[in-house]
């Protein structure tokens, strides 16, 4: 199997976003332009001991981190790639990332449908619609979003069942700006309610601006289509800890100004990216009354976790955090995690092991020696579950209401970080779950330390400014061992996991 890495197309698919923004929204299969001046999400900053959280992968590229000193293939091993095999085998479907990888670009639709393809309704539906037509009309039509929208690897083919009625017919095609504004805003589904996450790069100004036009352009199309004055809506914040909830409802109830805000989140100390890169998102929900809400684990305990794993943290503060702890516990066992956590989080922990920042918890307390794999991956699970589990309880006191989660862009891709934790909680639920990543370079797309600043830089300055960009991650089935023979054979793949459900790139 060579279809490891994949690149994005060109295409004329824009959605514009307020008047005044440069921005566009775009399906990560159907990209469009490019930014010649991109932050590649942290050339400039390096972790001060006490502002870092140990735990948190890159969302930066570290300054003075020589990309010479890692070859370009070290981290595709996953824990192997550092030539220890103490967290299993080396990174299922990216064997073959050498130089005969198959790079695969461009859509091609084909008309007809290969003899023998039966179209069977599933045993558990995505959900239903209902769809009212005029009985001296011409008919009608329903929009249907197909996720991942990003997908590549596999053919894709759309019908109805044999018993359909054969009134019924399908097509696809590409999203019209409406229609994906519609998606976004969640106006096209049935109550309008769930989640969608929007994966940032902390430190970019041009991210932070587009984050505030989705939410400007999102409440206007939600205020139009439910008569809700503030759209019904919520932006959840990475960057706010639970504790300092009481601080965020008092901004926007306009009871104290930014700065005390900054304060009494303790910003510089618990966060430290620059806040006034933030502040357009802050001011555009105190404008319209959007409520911002705090998701992300509290210090004290993020920093017991670190040192002595979930062992270490009290119940009563661990219920805090895991709403259900029955499926947290059972999330590890998904047939795709082991490759997630092999491609995202074992080489951020060896590249964070290299910059020699494993010695301190994120509350700055000294450790005797590195923090533990085991601490390390038991601190970003807690952190991604928090995320998930706030925006549930948002949800859950807010019917019909849509939270836009602000997280870095680690937490998004490829479904193992919180939009898989929060579509488990939200499975018996009406709620919807979108991802989007802003302004993805190569950095973003393959694991921590594997991409050198110079092969990010040439990807950002092809003609479609995507070039290289893995959309998607390859799983093996149960029993398939990584390297082998076996693992080439395409009915050996159990799946793959897009980089997200959408891509979204500013000019």
């Amino acid at each position: 199997m060579k279809l490891a890495l994949l690149t994005v197309v060109p295409a004329a698919t824009a959605f514009t976003l307020s008047s005044n923004s440069q921005s566009t929204w775009l399906s990560s299969r159907l990209p469009l332009g490019r930014e010649g001046n991109v932050d590649f999400g942290g050339n400039t900053w390096k972790p001060d001991s006490e502002k870092m959280g140990s735990t948190d992968t890159g969302d930066y590229f570290p300054e003075g981190y020589d990309p010479n000193e890692v070859a370009y293939t070290e981290g595709m091993g996953g824990s192997q790639g550092f030539g220890r095999g103490d967290r299993g085998p080396a990174l299922p479907g990216m064997e073959n990332l050498g130089a005969d990888a198959v790079l695969m670009g461009g859509i091609e639709e084909a008309s007809e449908i290969p003899a023998g393809m039966e179209f069977v309704m599933s045993s558990v539906p995505d959900g239903s619609l209902e769809m009212q037509v005029a009985s001296n009309s011409k008919g009608g039509e329903v929009l249907l979003s197909v996720k991942p929208v990003c997908m590549g690897f596999e053919d894709f083919y759309a019908a109805f069942t044999s018993d359909s009625h054969p009134s019924f017919s399908v097509s696809l095609g590409p999203l019209s700006p409406s229609d994906l504004g519609s998606i976004l805003s969640f106006t096209n589904t049935n109550n309008g309610s769930g989640a969608l996450w929007l994966g940032e790069h902390h430190n970019s100004a041009r991210d932070h601006i587009l984050q505030a036009d989705f939410v400007r352009k999102i409440h206007d199309l939600r205020q139009k289509k439910f008569g809700v004055k503030n759209g019904n809506m919520s932006v959840g914040l990475e960057m706010v800890q639970l504790q300092f909830q009481p601080a965020l409802d008092a901004y926007i109830a306009k009871k104290i100004s930014a700065d005390e805000m900054k304060a009494q989140v303790l910003w510089e100390k618990r966060w430290s990216w620059s806040y006034d890169k933030y502040l357009p998102i802050f001011e555009t929900c105190r404008e319209l009354n959007i409520p911002m809400i705090a998701l992300n684990v509290d210090s004290e305990d993020l920093s017991l976790v670190e040192v002595g794993g979930f062992p270490n943290l009290p119940r009563e503060k661990l219920q805090k955090y895991i709403s259900d702890p029955n499926g947290f516990a059972s999330f590890a066992a998904n047939p795709y995690y082991k490759t997630y956590v092999d491609y995202v989080i074992s080489p951020s922990y060896e590249m964070h092991q290299q910059m020699g920042i494993l010695r301190t918890t994120i509350t700055g307390q000294q450790l005797d020696e590195d923090m533990s794999f085991p601490c390390f991956f038991s601190g970003r699970i807690l952190w991604d579950e928090s995320m998930a589990s706030n925006a549930i309880k948002w949800n859950n006191a807010n019917d019909g209401g849509l939270l836009i989660g602000l997280v870095g862009a680690d937490h998004v891709k490829f479904c193992g970080g919180i939009t898989g934790r929060y579509q488990r909680m939200a499975k018996d639920k009406q709620l919807e779950c979108t991802s989007v990543i802003l302004n993805p370079s190569l950095i973003d797309t393959r694991p921590s330390g594997s991409v050198g600043i110079a092969a990010n830089t040439a990807s950002a300055a092809s003609p479609s400014g995507t070039d290289g960009l893995t959309l998607q991650l390859r799983y093996l089935k149960r029993g398939i061992q990584a390297g082998s023979p076996e693992a080439r054979e395409a009915s050996n793949t159990g799946g793959v996991l897009p980089l997200a459900d959408y891509i979204v790139l500013s000019r």
